[in-house]
């Protein structure tokens, strides 16, 4: 089920620039909480016809604010792990990058690859069950591409403290602050997934907002069943929420990664990053990854003095277990799939 067409949430040669009024704040505010919310509930919380609320989402769609409609699957959950590789390519070899890119957009475990302007030139994420298969896929990725690829670092990710929060201008639910602060710490039970979730997740990574009668068409199930089984999916943690993609470039915001080497990361250390990081108006997400750099930072910002104001607050916050850092500017996000196609094979998975 690859995309048509790749979801780019960051493109610094966009030259768009979109002003939204405050009931279209509230509404993408909705939306990125729980997109399947409903017309006429959206409708009552920014006092405007469901027939306007229809219009004023279509057009944000048109306008290519509104990039996609998906759910947020925790992927351990379906048995699947995620790894980040880096890449520094040579310059020189323009036409084998457009080659690599190509590939590694077609690849079914591939599911974000971001283009830098720094250190690295991109980075690309991975799920794989095990670290032999990803090995197996890094060997397919990057086999036919020896003579652009000048150096590679892999690394597995083994935490989640926070993924995709929304900008501040969006974040006017603050009890949806604290229900983040917990969520790493949520003991998730294990949950046997069959071909028919996979089937509902499919169709929902598509379009989230289909409804349990659209979906039945697909699915060969009845609306009520779709509808219970999407409940027990949500209750058990496997999705953990249904939400939007947005062109955040087109709201001139900016996205820079904060890579640090930590001398130790204890669970105190470890909670006050989540709470920090949850905290933060412009931290955007936050992960512990196996390497040389052991967390890396999402920093979403309008301005390079919100950047210096966030990476001075990590440096005070965290002074006495940085050892040392560094900061990647995000040029092009040239893919991002957040059900990509292998976890639609049909296997009974367990939480991993």
């Amino acid at each position: 089920m690859a995309n048509p067409t790749p979801i780019q949430r960051i493109n610094e040669l966009e030259e768009r620039r979109i002003k939204l009024d405050k009931k279209d704040i509230r509404i993408i505010s909705v939306l990125l909480r729980n997109s399947r919310t409903p017309y006429t509930e959206m409708a009552k919380g920014v006092m405007l016809s469901k027939d306007a609320v229809k219009y004023r989402i279509s057009k944000l769609q048109q306008e290519g604010l509104i990039l996609a409609f998906y759910p947020q699957v925790d992927y351990s959950m379906l048995g699947y792990e995620e790894f980040v590789i880096k890449l520094l390519l040579d310059e020189s070899e323009k036409e084998n990058q457009t080659k690599l890119f190509e590939t590694l957009m077609a690849h079914p475990n591939v599911t974000r690859i971001v283009e830098f302007s720094d250190r690295w030139d991109v980075e690309v994420s991975v799920l794989a069950r095990s670290i032999k298969e990803f090995d197996k896929i890094d060997v397919e990725l990057s086999k036919d591409f020896n003579s652009v690829i000048r150096q590679k670092e892999k690394n597995p990710v083994v935490k989640k403290y926070l993924r995709d929060c929304c900008p501040p201008e969006f974040n006017l639910d603050r009890s949806y602050i604290e229900q983040l602060k917990g969520m790493p710490y949520l003991d998730k039970p294990n949950v046997k997934v069959d071909s028919k979730d996979r089937q509902i997740l499919k169709y929902l990574a598509k379009n989230c907002r289909s409804s349990t009668y659209e979906l039945q068409q697909h699915v060969k199930l009845s609306a009520d069943a779709i509808g219970l089984r999407v409940k027990r999916m949500l209750k058990s943690g496997l999705i953990e929420k249904f939400t939007i993609a947005l062109n955040f470039s087109l709201l001139n915001y900016h996205l820079y990664s904060f890579e640090a080497d930590l001398c130790s990361l204890d669970p105190k250390s470890e909670k006050n990053l989540v709470d920090f990081a949850v905290t933060h108006p412009y931290i955007q997400s936050a992960k512990k990854t196996l390497g040389y750099l052991d967390v890396v930072i999402e920093v979403m910002c309008r301005s390079p003095k919100h950047l210096h104001i966030t990476i001075e607050g990590l440096k005070k916050h965290f002074s006495t277990v940085i050892r040392d850092y560094e900061t990647l500017i995000a040029f092009h996000e040239h893919y991002f799939n957040p059900f990509p196609d292998a976890l639609i094979e049909a296997q009974q998975s367990l939480k991993g």
